[in-house]
């Protein structure tokens, strides 16, 4: 399971990996941003 949240706070992240997250990307700030995080979660997972 990978995490997408809107937080950096260390309790947060924490609490992911707790309940079983394989990974935690904080979303960025713009669209383009976000598709190039999204693009390299997917090469970094799926190729």
């Amino acid at each position: 399971m990978v995490v997408l949240a809107s937080s950096d706070e260390e309790h947060d992240i924490n609490q992911a990996y707790q309940m079983g997250a394989n990974a935690y990307l904080v979303k960025p700030v713009g669209l383009d941003a976000l598709q190039r995080l999204i693009k390299f979660a997917y090469d970094f997972w799926y190729t």
